[in-house]
């Protein structure tokens, strides 16, 4: 349905900076690139956190250039070409009830521990292979995203967002571990 020559895919709840729009059109100029990716920081009520784990994202690109394709619970856009980056911050700023979080977390989980299921070792990414070991990730969420990343200096916000992350990877976890009991009862009652 896009006739355009490139494409902005963003989420509702994405804040531009000021000056992202100038910065925008000063790339699209650029005809060596065909996509460009922005980094993350995320918002807790508002006000950004340190310690975000969301990773860069392509957000701009040419549309023929671009081909989408499922990966767990989101979506990946693969681009066909140079990809570059955009030197301004995108924030996520997430503020869904904690009710309609939690219950989005349940099927992501779902959809996360079926790809990490079903790919084969060698085609999951490092951070995949952890999370296929179940007990490392949610330990080394909360490690990374409050103590590593600085997160506790962001006070409440910063612990919110700590525990947040580590409960979603402790869902994906419990998804999975659950996936592998069904097969060990499903061989022992055949």
């Amino acid at each position: 349905q896009v006739d355009t020559a490139w494409v902005l895919s963003i989420d509702a709840d994405y804040v531009f900076p000021g000056g992202a729009e100038s910065l925008i059109r000063k790339a699209i100029a650029d005809l060596s690139i065909d996509a460009f990716e922005m980094p993350f920081d995320y918002a807790v009520y508002g006000t950004t956190v340190r310690g975000s784990i969301l990773p860069p994202r392509t957000v701009l690109y040419r549309r023929d250039k671009a081909e989408y394709r499922d990966d767990g619970h989101g979506h990946r856009v693969n681009i066909e070409g140079g990809v570059g980056a955009l030197d301004c911050r995108i924030v996520h700023d997430d503020r869904k009830p904690l009710r309609r979080w939690l219950e989005s977390q349940l099927r992501y989980a779902e959809a996360e521990a079926t790809k990490i299921w079903q790919c084969p070792s060698g085609q999951l990414t490092l951070q995949d292979r952890i999370r296929r070991a179940i007990v490392l990730a949610p330990l080394m969420v909360f490690c990374l995203v409050y103590i590593l990343r600085g997160g506790f200096l962001s006070g409440r916000r910063g612990l919110f967002y700590a525990i947040q992350r580590t409960f979603a990877e402790l869902l994906l976890s419990l998804t999975l571990l659950d996936k592998r009991l069904q097969r060990l009862f499903d061989n022992e009652t055949r």
